[in-house]
């Protein structure tokens, strides 16, 4: 079971918040996915099973591997709970200059890239968006 957890939480930061930006060295991680891993991973994320993530969809699993990656429990990504991501990368993020990600900040982002993978413009995203975005990145 807690490989499985491990697959998971892999999963969403790499696959739903692979969007670059989104949340801190997920891109680096979607990248080393093969094709099937994305697409039971995508199952996953869709909730409702309608092959398509709906803003709610993506929200929770953000949250979900925000709260992964806060190892300290404050609600808060410093620095060091995301160290794939580059120190320009986090100042870029982190919007009030705290020296901290919260979940806001992070989402803020992740809502910018998720208008722009969305190719047709629907409000949701198909796996073959989320794959066109992450190659065209």
């Amino acid at each position: 079971m807690r490989a499985r957890s491990q697959v998971f939480h892999a999963l969403l930061a790499a696959l739903v918040l692979a969007l670059p930006g989104a949340l801190p060295g997920a891109k680096a991680v979607a990248e080393s996915l093969d094709e099937e891993t994305r697409r039971i991973g995508f199952e996953a994320a869709d909730t409702d099973g309608d092959g398509q993530l709906d803003e709610a969809e993506i929200a929770a699993d953000t949250a979900a591997a925000f709260s992964a990656m806060d190892s300290d429990g404050n609600y808060r990504l410093e620095q060091g709970e995301v160290p794939a991501i580059g120190a320009d990368r986090f100042k870029a993020l982190d919007n009030d200059g705290d020296g901290e990600l919260s979940f806001p900040e992070v989402m803020d982002d992740k809502l910018d890239d998720i208008g722009e993978a969305d190719q047709n413009q629907d409000g949701t995203l198909s796996l073959d968006e989320v794959r066109n975005y992450e190659e065209s990145q």
